[in-house]
């Protein structure tokens, strides 16, 4: 399934453009579910991988988040208002 892709072996963010390079290709592919484990929660970068995600919902996929109970009140109310 990502046989076709071409992926480093590891990605940083100070070094890398994550959207263009992993997230957006893995979620065009045949992805089936992104689970993302981060001590921080950024609305702008989840807006950055907007194209890869409307990938991932195309291929009846699901995005599960493991975040830190510093997120906002409102990020966590749009983050549950996704789930419905």
């Amino acid at each position: 399934m990502y046989k076709t892709l071409t992926l480093q072996p590891s990605y940083f963010s100070d070094e890398d453009d994550m959207a263009t390079n992993l997230y957006i290709p893995v979620f065009f592919g045949k992805t089936g579910i992104y689970d993302r484990v981060s001590p921080y929660f950024s609305f702008k970068a989840l807006a950055a991988y907007s194209k890869g995600i409307e990938g991932l919902i195309l291929n009846d996929g699901k995005m599960r988040f493991i975040i830190s109970h510093e997120i906002s009140y409102d990020g966590y109310e749009m983050l549950k208002a996704g789930y419905v």
